[in-house]
């Protein structure tokens, strides 16, 4: 293995799910097809322990979020984006703003 950014953005994206999750992401992407994420609900992702979100814009959030941490932990590092991306993409507020994240 050669240690490049693209080990560091693995591993902002297994803190993210982590995060997020309240569990190692193997514990969750072994209970689902990994090319399948996007018809993952929030209920399936989100840490039982924390309070469900009041509102749509804090769930889009979220999934955004979600979304961005799974591209980081993509099985070929040439795939992931770059750091830069990440902030980016982390940095938008609207949904509208989002730059696609070209890896």
């Amino acid at each position: 293995m050669i240690v490049t950014e693209k080990c560091d953005v693995y591993s902002f994206g297994v803190v993210a799910l982590e995060t997020i999750g309240g569990k190692h992401p193997a514990d969750l992407l072994s209970s689902m097809n990994y090319s399948t994420h996007h018809g993952t609900t929030l209920e399936n992702i989100v840490d039982k322990r924390l309070p469900h979100p009041t509102t749509r814009s804090t769930e889009k959030e979220i999934m955004r979020i979600y979304n961005v941490a799974l591209a980081c932990i993509l099985t070929d590092p040439k795939c992931r984006p770059t750091m830069r991306k990440v902030s980016q993409e982390l940095s938008c507020r609207n949904s509208g703003d989002l730059p696609t994240l070209s890896y």
